[in-house]
């Protein structure tokens, strides 16, 4: 039987992204959203270590725009970049990127070797955050926004806004901790067929078989594979009670493992603070939370 995948994304530093790729990607009717690693405004160069990087960068997002790729762009957010975050939103959506999703800065490869000097605490993260969102809404919401494990919103639907983490009414029985992972998977550049990007770079990916070993149909039907996608709310209480569940901590190579962002946002009062900063700043706004004395 034939295996027919559907590119849906394309995760890249924009290095490759030409006139040339993108015309043969469009004979052959593919148009993915390319989702771009970007650094910062100003920092780009920095980081890579390559001078002329950050041009680049931008001239890939262009190209994208002016061919009909939509774009989003991620960014690694740490103690060398935070201060770009409003500057950097408001460059993005200049060159049409359509959302910008923020990650915690992972403790592996060179960043390990530096212990982490650059990354940000979990307090200081949520700070940064905070006290960004009244800029955003400011700005009049240049592009749609994901902070990972605190807060997104997007254009489409301006008087709504999530907190990651939060759900009410949800069965913890039944529900999974990341539905998107049953119709998508992610094949990492040697061809290892993962459940979600924040697997790789950490050893639990090892786990995961390749397509140089495997067909595509093995390796998402393989054991962990598939223990991973099932897993519900209840599978992380069981292994752990310090905290309220979330998809996993990759920091401590384990899927049951206590999740340090997600006690700080529950136990550290700033699903409070999100909620009635979006008062102020955004009275027509609704988000996850009915009750805030729920949250006492």
């Amino acid at each position: 039987m034939n295996e027919i995948l559907y590119l849906e994304y394309i995760n890249t530093n924009g290095s490759l992204i030409t006139e040339k790729v993108l015309n043969e990607l469009a004979k052959r009717n593919v148009m993915p959203y390319m989702r771009i690693s970007y650094d910062g405004l100003g920092c780009h160069d920095w980081l890579r270590g390559v001078m002329g990087s950050e041009e680049k960068i931008n001239r890939a997002f262009e190209l994208c725009r002016d061919m009909g790729f939509p774009t989003s762009a991620s960014m690694v957010i740490h103690k060398g970049n935070c201060h770009t975050l409003r500057a950097s939103v408001n460059h993005l959506a200049k060159l049409g990127v359509k959302l910008l999703k923020t990650l915690y800065a992972a403790n592996v490869g060179e960043w390990l070797k530096r212990n982490g000097q650059g990354s940000m605490s979990i307090e200081d993260m949520c700070r940064l955050y905070l006290d960004y969102i009244p800029h955003f809404y400011e700005d009049g919401m240049p592009l749609s926004v994901i902070f990972t494990s605190f807060f997104r919103a997007f254009t489409d639907n301006p008087d709504y806004y999530n907190i990651e983490y939060y759900t009410e009414n949800i069965n913890p029985n039944e529900s999974f901790l990341c539905g998107k992972i049953m119709s998508a998977s992610y094949i990492a550049n040697d061809g290892r067929v993962l459940p979600c990007t924040v697997v790789d770079g950490f050893k639990v990916r090892e786990n995961y078989p390749t397509l140089f070993e495997k067909s595509f149909a093995e390796c998402i039907s393989a054991p962990d594979f598939m223990k991973f996608i099932t897993m519900t709310p209840s599978d992380v209480r069981k292994a752990n009670e310090k905290c309220r569940p979330s998809l996993l901590y990759l920091g401590k190579n384990d899927v049951n493992a206590s999740n340090d962002v997600s006690c700080t946002l529950f136990y550290g009062g700033w699903i409070k603070k999100i909620v009635e900063t979006m008062k102020k700043v955004r009275p027509s706004a609704e988000g996850p939370v009915k009750d805030l004395a729920f949250l006492e």
